[in-house]
């Protein structure tokens, strides 16, 4: 048995007594030497059919074993998965791995991997989103990373994405009392380079860019293109504080009822109904919480809301 065979059959035999109900796994061990305790006899190589997300730096599913630079890498094992998460590499160094190979096993072994949480430096992200995967519907990059560049390549799978994420390590945000801090991020001074993303990505569902503070003069200048949104979790400049927020969600809810009304009821309800909510939509009114009430009333689908601080679901 060559060193590459022993490599498939150790690695085999361990995913052989993982259940085969098991969705997700997580490989955080370093490769290389220390690796070893890792491994364990076997025969053949073995898939797991119903894994579909994988948690591993990129190193881990590249360099399985330093002794046999041949060795294969973990995609081989996982034919149905369809997320990637890349956590970061504690160990440190460069990333000696060619983007060709990882594309080639990519399309080998997991034509189904379209989602990718990521981690990675900046320069390898924005290089993985241009170089290595097609028609992504998933994007989760860390705050701190997002800039022009990194839009750029995003936008690279602008027809297929379903959503685009950021966030911020490991802060559950959304849980907190308080009214998050905002990044003073590369974008900042280029808000309509973030507007690109929902002007120009049709299939988008969920918008989640918890700690970009978005204008909305930027906003009111072109038509967001994702027409079926159902998840908007964003900062809106202007709307900074508690009672603020509370006012544009309730603005929006209210919308929501009389054209609900409207559609219910038909011709019967329309003219007074109108009249009520021209008291929303009317660009007569140019406080932030109606402007961005204006805004939210545009997504029919919109069932997820989040502002600045509670999350808030309609039916």
């Amino acid at each position: 048995m060559s060193a590459t065979q022993e490599f498939y059959a150790n690695f085999s035999d361990l995913l052989r007594q993982v259940n085969s109900s098991i969705e997700d796994i997580d490989i955080l061990q370093s490769p290389g030497d220390n690796a070893a305790p890792f491994f364990a006899a076997g025969t053949r190589c073995h898939q797991h059919t119903g894994l579909t997300r994988l948690t591993a730096p990129i190193e881990q599913v590249f360099k399985t074993d330093q002794q046999f630079s041949d060795a294969p890498s973990l995609f081989v094992h996982f034919p149905n998965l369809t997320t990637w998460i890349t956590q970061k590499w504690t160990s440190g160094g460069a990333i000696d791995i060619p983007y060709k190979v990882i594309r080639t096993e990519i399309i080998k072994y997991c034509p189904s991997l379209k989602k990718l949480w990521t981690e990675t430096p900046a320069p390898m992200t924005t290089r993985m989103l241009s170089e290595v995967f097609d028609d992504l519907t998933t994007v989760c990059i860390l705050t701190e990373q997002f800039s022009i560049e990194m839009v750029m390549a995003i936008l690279n799978h602008q027809e297929s994405l379903n959503a685009v994420y950021t966030f911020n390590g490991h802060d559950n945000l959304y849980d907190s009392g308080d009214i998050p801090e905002v990044k003073n991020i590369q974008l900042e001074t280029n808000g309509w380079i973030i507007q690109s993303i929902p002007r120009r990505c049709p299939e988008l569902t969920k918008l989640k860019f918890p700690l970009y503070e978005m204008s909305m003069d930027d906003i009111e200048k072109a038509k967001w293109k994702c027409r079926d949104l159902e998840e908007l979790y964003i900062r809106i400049r202007g709307l900074n504080t508690k009672e603020k927020i509370d006012r544009a969600i309730q603005l929006w809810k209210y919308g929501r009822i009389i054209i609900k009304k409207i559609q219910v009821n038909g011709e019967q309800a329309l003219a007074s109904s109108s009249l009520q909510l021209s008291s929303v939509l009317s660009p007569g009114d140019g406080s932030i919480e109606a402007r961005v009430a204006r805004h939210l009333l545009k997504f029919k689908k919109l069932r997820e809301v989040w502002l600045g601080w509670r999350i808030e679901k309609v039916a």
